[in-house]
């Protein structure tokens, strides 16, 4: 797997995780401690915490990024693509 492919998969599995923690969340499960701390290491696991080392280069920017951003979708009517142009406190909504 090359770096672009891992840097896709790591996005995908990530947006995955807030996605099914959102549904959790909707249907009122209440996270413990343990929870948590499990999301927390499959975030370590795969490197989710990682920074940008090239910081003049805008991930969100990038061509191939933007096509696969598209395509995600958060809710049947919002795609990640849209979801990351917006305000936070839009997002957050």
């Amino acid at each position: 797997m090359d770096e672009r492919e891992w840097l896709g998969f790591k996005l995908s599995l990530a947006s995955k995780i807030v996605v099914l923690v959102e549904r959790l969340k909707k249907r009122e499960y209440e996270f413990d401690r343990n929870n948590t701390l499990d999301i927390m290491g499959l975030f370590a696991k795969y490197g989710l915490f990682e920074k940008s080392v090239d910081l003049d280069e805008y991930w969100y920017d990038d061509e191939e990024f933007v096509g696969k951003s598209k395509e995600i979708m958060v809710n049947p009517s919002l795609s990640l693509h849209d979801l990351i142009r917006l305000r936070p406190e839009e997002a957050a909504k």
